[in-house]
């Protein structure tokens, strides 16, 4: 059977070029700092840290999960018992985090206060935790994000991000458990707004956002750390969800390319 799980989208861009959709977005990252990763493309994902061991099936574990850039940017955990397993969720392949952690090397992002940052997630319990951050601490530390579960009750998540102080959003509209979701946001550290600097896409649409936190802050650029996915690098603050693909890219992104990238990420999960 064929690896795709949408063929069209996987096969065809929106444009019609002969240019795979997931071609143009590696192709954005030419030149650029950042990550992209498939978690449920099989061909990407290892049982060993090493690379040498590939997953082939459901309920194994994932020591790796490649890099798509080009950057390297590989995200691995050295330690059996916090490995993420690969699993389904409905039609979809995802890495399925309940005390695990998936980290990168560092990326370096601390040329630019602007990011763009997109996840495809379904959240399978509303306990707080980190589905995905950056940098080593977000609270604590100028020029990070997360997204995390649990914060604003049952059916929530929050959009973090840090330049000088916290700013924070939170879906306007609740999601159910295991459903997956698309989160695109790109990311401005110099504009104080919390409403402009994290004006996101949920599932495609914008204005589904609502405004928890609007620190007085001053400008940043982001920091040069790692991509962190189900929790806090070195173990602590964990998710209980499905991660399905990611992508963090440094720098300015027109429309063109948040559009794109926004519709790369739904495309695994068929949205």
């Amino acid at each position: 059977s064929s690896p795709l799980k949408n063929p069209v989208r996987d096969v065809f861009s929106p444009a019609g070029s002969s240019q795979s959709l997931t071609a143009q977005v590696q192709a954005l990252f030419a030149g650029r700092a950042g990550g992209m990763w498939d978690m449920g493309d099989l061909s990407t994902l290892f049982q060993d840290t090493a690379g040498a061991t590939p997953v082939t099936t459901v309920a194994q574990t994932i020591a790796r999960a490649n890099d798509i850039s080009g950057n390297g940017k590989n995200a691995t955990q050295a330690t059996a018992g916090s490995r993420p397993a690969y699993q389904t969720n409905g039609a979809y392949n995802c890495a399925r985090f309940s005390a695990h952690v998936l980290s990168t090397g560092n990326i370096d992002l601390s040329a630019s206060t602007m990011a763009l940052v997109s996840i495809a997630f379904a959240p399978n319990a509303w306990t707080f935790g980190l589905v995905s951050e950056f940098g080593p601490n977000a609270f604590s530390n100028n020029g990070s994000l997360y997204v995390s579960l649990g914060e604003s009750g049952a059916g929530f998540f929050y959009l973090f991000a840090r330049s000088t102080a916290n700013d924070i959003v939170r879906n306007t509209s609740s999601i159910s458990l295991s459903t997956p979701v698309v989160l695109t946001a790109y990311i401005d550290l110099s504009v104080a707004s919390a409403t402009a600097k994290l004006d996101a896409l949920i599932n495609g649409a914008s204005g589904g956002t609502t405004v928890i936190a609007d620190a007085a802050d001053a400008s940043a650029n982001w920091m040069n750390s790692s991509m962190n996915f189900g929790g806090r690098n070195g173990g602590s603050v964990f998710s209980s969800c499905d991660v399905f693909a990611a992508v963090i890219r440094g720098g300015s992104a027109t429309a063109g390319e948040i559009a794109l990238v926004d519709e790369w990420t739904r495309s695994r999960v068929g949205l």
